[in-house]
C-alpha cells in the first residue's frame, strides 16, 4: 500500500501531489523557474530543474553516436545514452536488483525509503519533528538524539533527578555505591 499524496503543490490550477515533501520542493522548482542545472557546453543556454534532466539532455542533444556512452551494462556489455535507460535494460533482461540513486550526489541506496530519508539533507526540508517541544531536524537520527533531553533519570536513593543518563550514573558511583551495583538495581527504574 502506497503512501497517500499528502504534499500538494500549493499553485492555483495545479493539481500536482507527491508522497514525500522533496519531491514537493523539486516541483516548486518549476514554478519558481528556478534552474540550478546549467549545461556546460559552448554556445547552449539550456539549464533545468534536476541533474537527470539535464543529463538526458546532454547525452541526446550535445553526443555525437559514435561517441564513448558512459553508461554501459556490467553484464552485456550494451550501452545506453542515460543511467535511467541502462538501469531499465538490466531490470528487465538481468532480473538484477537496482539500488536507488540520489540524482544530487550519486549516492546508491539499497531500499527505497533510505534514498527518501537521504533526500531531506539536500532539500533542507526539516521533517521530523519533536512532539514535544516541537523542535524540528533534518533527519530521524538527529531527532533521536535530540529526544534524550527530554527523559529525566531519578534516582532511587535521593531526590535528585538528572537530564543526563551518565551524569545519574556518575551521581550513584560517587555518591551512594560501588560500580557494580549500579548496573544492576538501579537502571531499571531510573527513567522518569
Amino acid at each position: 500500500m502506497s503512501d497517500p499524496k499528502k504534499h500538494c503543490c500549493p499553485y492555483e490550477g495545479c493539481k500536482a501531489a507527491f508522497n514525500r515533501p522533496y519531491r514537493l520542493t523539486q516541483h516548486l522548482l518549476v514554478h519558481n523557474n528556478v534552474k540550478a542545472y546549467a549545461c556546460c557546453e559552448e554556445n547552449c543556454c539550456k539549464s533545468y530543474t534536476s541533474k537527470s534532466h539535464l543529463e538526458r539532455h546532454i547525452n541526446i542533444v550535445h553526443r555525437r553516436y559514435d561517441e564513448d556512452v558512459i553508461y554501459s551494462c556490467p553484464t552485456c556489455q550494451n550501452k545506453y545514452a542515460n543511467r535511467q535507460n541502462l538501469k531499465r535494460h538490466i531490470k528487465i533482461h538481468h532480473n538484477l536488483r537496482i539500488p536507488f540513486s540520489c540524482d544530487s550526489c550519486n549516492i546508491d541506496f539499497k531500499k527505497k525509503h533510505q534514498l527518501s530519508a537521504h533526500m531531506y539533507i539536500h532539500t533542507g526540508i526539516k521533517a521530523f519533528s519533536c512532539e514535544i517541544c516541537s523542535k524540528e531536524f533534518v533527519t530521524l537520527l538527529e531527532k533521536k538524539k535530540h529526544m534524550r533531553c527530554h527523559k529525566n533519570y531519578k534516582c532511587s536513593e535521593c531526590p535528585q533527578i538528572f537530564k543526563q543518563w551518565s551524569k545519574y550514573q556518575a551521581h550513584l558511583k560517587s555518591d551512594h555505591e560501588s560500580k557494580e551495583e549500579i548496573a544492576g538495581t538501579h537502571s531499571e527504574n531510573a527513567q522518569v
